[in-house]
């Protein structure tokens, strides 16, 4: 994990930093390297904010499943409309 930590603190410093600017939002998944105190402070001196993602869960797999399916069946429905929406 040391050696991933590391890894991680020296590609934010030398990737991510550099193309930062004060109010931006940076947000990072949660694996381990990633909330080290190091990348946190990095990314917080350069003026940006930082948010993590929600941990994993698997009943929210299967939300965004319905949801790619409820999407993909409005476009199929917006296509046989001639591609015209009414509200």
């Amino acid at each position: 994990m040391a050696r991933s930590m590391a890894s991680c603190s020296a590609y934010v410093e030398k990737v991510v930093i550099p193309t930062l600017q004060p109010g931006d939002i940076v947000i990072l998944d949660n694996l381990g390297s990633r909330k080290s105190q190091a990348v946190r402070a990095a990314i917080r001196a350069a003026g940006a904010r930082l948010f993590f993602l929600p941990p994993y869960n698997p009943r929210s797999q299967s939300d965004r499943a319905r949801l790619r399916q409820a999407r993909a069946r409005g476009t199929q429905k917006l296509r046989a409309d001639g591609g015209t929406h009414s509200a």
